[in-house]
């Protein structure tokens, strides 16, 4: 959603996936993350946000 500025994983609420989505960063894949402009009927991607694993 617009206003977004970092990717977070939260461990809290998902412990699985954050875990899984660092070591996938820890074994090379690169993690993007995007803001994103949300309507109705679209979805755009808009400005790469900071990754903070």
């Amino acid at each position: 959603m617009k206003g977004c500025d970092r990717l977070i994983p939260h461990f809290k609420m998902d412990e699985a996936f954050a875990n899984v989505l660092v070591s996938a960063a820890e074994c090379g894949v690169q993690v993007l993350a995007y803001d994103t402009v949300v309507k109705e009927d679209e979805l755009t991607i808009d400005q790469a946000v900071l990754v903070s694993l």
